[in-house]
């Protein structure tokens, strides 16, 4: 990710509002940093010369103008500013997350979600507020840096070689914080994400903190994170703080020195009072717009940082499926599939099966052996190995696997989520509702004994026990009526009758699909058409 790419794919789209702002901006600083100033020498002037009501007035209405005028401005730019800030942020942050779930499991399912959605918000702000503030402000102190150093060589050019001698200074300081400003604040990023997350781990599963009596370890850990992030954070506040004392000091020391000799100035009488009021107020706006620049390198330097940590997700490909789909899917072939997490341990070694349609596959073995890894291969989840895994002898690779999975498949995880506030929302989420037959529904709460849940107020949020969850995506499931049923120990958290109900539902079923169940589960194992046994070192195929 760039600043270019920012702009052109994200305020462009924002075009308008964008140069409304511009347009607002220019004038209100254009108002309060070349005329005001202008008028305020007047008045002096005005003042201590020959002073007449009329001109005085005068000038002071015009005064008055201006900074009514300014304040309105003002107050319509900061509103419409901050619109259009979080309007390009929440843009972006959208976009990347949906980047993200684009990409490949290997790269997604590796990421801490607490981390990275605090790094996705707090990054895409920083980014998207340093590019809006330096297009609404970048131009404007550029023009307000010559008009005004124009304006103070014309009242006195003594002042303006001091202003042009203040340059090198300045740029020297830069160079010299440059380097360390980039370093700390990528520091303090990362430990900033890294502190949310860890918050966020001490709010998770309660009940489970509670029953393994983990609070005062998990108070540890949160200590822990709390001094690296506060480090970090001293760290990164003294290097910025030091950058602009020292700043300060330099615009202090050059200030003093512009009214040492404007008012040696006033004192030989080359120069009048409300002329020195001018240079003293056009060489701080001079002084100023540097100073904007400056700090506008300095921040630079920190959205490097957030640029560095966007471009790391954004750098990974997303997947792309072909155009090619699947009627309707009669067969699932395997064929010499090997799948490890590392080298040193290999979960499938060479593996060859085929699943057809009207039988019901039960896949076991220990834990660890690759049961669930196999049916999110089956999936197309870990697109590495989607050359090995052929629907009606056509490849993963050649289909569109996003559409597969969204027409043909129904797969029950293990742990599913709970989506929506009623039972009816959860169960037919991502559903087509065209389709959803809504008795089928009904029967199916009924079977499962999900009635009570069906019932509970929508506005409440939607509290289901482990049983209640599995039965929801079993029903979610059966009603998307797919070609393909995949299963990952269904049964785990079901009661009896339940059990009994999803044998009954099989059997009725399974003439229709394929269904492919990992288990444990003996009345599973003994419903089964076949079983495939998964052991570390072989895998033993039972009629």
């Amino acid at each position: 990710m760039t600043l270019h790419r920012v702009f052109y794919c994200y305020f462009m789209k924002h075009k308008c509002r964008v140069g409304f702002l511009f347009i607002v901006t220019l004038i209100s600083t254009l108002a309060g940093t070349l005329v005001l100033p202008l008028l305020t020498g007047k008045f002096i002037d005005t003042l201590t010369t020959t002073p007449i009501y009329k001109s005085v007035f005068k000038i002071l209405a015009l005064i008055i103008f201006f900074n009514i005028f300014n304040m309105i401005i003002g107050f319509v730019s900061n509103i419409f500013y901050a619109v259009t800030n979080t309007k390009i942020a929440l843009d972006v942050i959208l976009d990347t997350t949906k980047h993200i779930q684009s990409s490949s499991v290997e790269y997604s399912g590796n990421l801490d979600s607490a981390f990275t959605t605090e790094q996705i918000n707090r990054d895409s702000n920083s980014i998207v507020s340093f590019l809006l503030e330096f297009l609404m402000n970048g131009s404007t102190k550029v023009i307000t840096f010559i008009a005004t150093a124009v304006l103070l060589f014309k009242i006195n050019v003594v002042i303006f070689l001091i202003f042009l001698i203040s340059l090198p200074i300045y740029v020297f300081i830069y160079i010299t914080f440059k380097d360390k400003i980039y370093t700390v604040s990528l520091e303090f990023k990362n430990q900033q994400s890294a502190f949310f997350s860890e918050m966020n781990r001490q709010l998770m599963n309660i009940d489970s903190i509670k029953l393994n009596s983990w609070a005062s370890i998990l108070h540890m850990d949160a200590q822990s994170a709390t001094s690296s992030f506060f480090k970090s954070f001293l760290k990164n506040i003294k290097v910025i703080n030091l950058f602009s004392t020292t700043n300060s000091f330099m615009i202090m020391l050059t200030n003093l020195i512009c009214l040492f000799i404007g008012g040696i100035g006033v004192i030989e009488g080359k120069i009048t009072l409300g002329q020195l009021t001018m240079i003293t107020s056009y060489f701080n706006i001079t002084v100023g717009s540097l100073q904007y620049f400056l700090n506008f390198i300095q921040s630079y330097q920190e959205i490097n940082v957030s640029l560095l940590r966007m471009t790391q997700h954004w750098q990974v490909e997303e997947e792309t499926f072909k155009d090619t789909t699947v009627n309707y899917i009669q067969q699932i072939s395997i064929k010499e599939l090997s799948f490890s997490y590392n080298q040193n341990q290999k979960l499938i070694h060479s593996f060859s099966y085929t699943f057809d349609q009207g039988f019901l596959y039960s896949i076991i073995g220990r834990n660890g052996t690759g049961k669930s890894s196999l049916i999110k291969i089956l999936a197309g989840l870990y697109t590495g190995h989607n050359n090995c895994i052929y629907y009606n002898g056509i490849p993963l690779t050649d289909l569109n696997v996003d559409l597969l999975r969204k027409l043909k498949l129904a797969i029950v995880v293990q742990d599913p989520l709970i989506m929506e506030n009623s039972l009816f929302k959860n169960v037919t989420y991502g559903l087509d509702m065209k389709k959803v037959d809504t008795e089928k529904y009904s029967t199916y709460v009924t079977m499962f004994g999900l009635e009570q849940a069906a019932n509970k107020n929508s506005s409440d949020k939607l509290s289901l026990s482990g049983g209640e969850r599995q039965k929801s995506a079993i029903i979610r499931a059966l009603l998307k009526e797919p070609d393909v049923l995949i299963m990952d120990e269904p049964t785990s958290m079901l009661d009896d009758h339940s059990v009994q109900v999803l044998l009954h539902t099989l059997r009725e079923l399974r003439s229709k699909m394929i269904i492919i169940i990992v288990t444990h589960d003996s009345r599973i194992i003994n419903e089964s058409d076949r079983v495939i046994n998964l052991s570390p070192v072989e895998m033993l195929i039972e009629s």
